[in-house]
């Protein structure tokens, strides 16, 4: 995740202080531990599929409303064959 203007400073003042490898160590340890913030970019939002189309267990494109019913339907027809 790139690093913010205050992250790159805190980040060089620890590696000054602790050398460079511990610096980095310290800043990581301490950015974990919740005591310093604000140090990273957030990621971007992830895309969700609009509201008229579903996703099943193992499927790995989301299908249109008029696809699922017509699956859930298919479905039922081959439980009631049995």
């Amino acid at each position: 995740m790139p690093m913010t203007a205050k992250g790159k400073k805190i980040m060089n003042a620890m590696q000054e202080a602790y050398g460079k490898s511990h610096g980095e160590e310290v800043y990581h340890a301490s950015e974990n531990a919740g005591k310093i913030k604000g140090t990273h970019k957030p990621k971007g939002k992830k895309k969700m599929p609009s509201k008229d189309m579903h996703m099943m267990p193992g499927q790995k494109m989301p299908m249109k409303d008029s696809e699922m019913k017509s699956m859930m339907s298919d479905m039922k027809a081959k439980k009631k064959r049995r």
